[in-house]
């Protein structure tokens, strides 16, 4: 069977929610961290087909290259499987924030193990 074909029962769903064209490059993104994970290799099909199906849900893609979102293995102990689970990064997380309106910007700190640091919400400053 084409691994692809694996895929193709969330198909009309998924373009009912996007397009073709984006469930195409999201089935070969999805394929691609299957294939370097042998973990994913033995999640159920159909959390992988889940997960793939929440990409164009949520608005991320799981291009390697725009890291906006991951496919995660994860041991279900209930079900005493292995899941697929779409996990957004934090690169994706601003993305959802950003495009929605919510904050109109972000500002990271480096912070290492042993640093002192004060943080004042108040006045946007960070001290360390």
């Amino acid at each position: 069977m084409n691994k692809v074909e694996l895929f193709k029962p969330i198909k009309d769903r998924f373009v009912e929610l996007g397009n073709e064209k984006t469930f195409i490059k999201e089935v070969s993104f999805a394929l691609q961290h299957i294939e370097r994970s042998k973990q994913l290799q033995k999640a159920t099909i159909e959390s992988k087909q889940k997960a793939v199906l929440n990409v164009d849900q949520v608005g991320l893609t799981i291009n390697p290259v725009a890291k906006e979102a991951f496919l995660v293995p994860r041991w279900n102990s209930e079900l005493k499987k292995v899941e697929c689970n779409l996990e957004p990064s934090y690169v994706g997380l601003t993305k959802l924030l950003t495009d929605a309106g919510s904050v109109t910007s972000i500002n990271t700190q480096i912070v290492y193990e042993g640093d002192l640091f004060d943080m004042d919400l108040a006045n946007a400053t960070i001290k360390h």
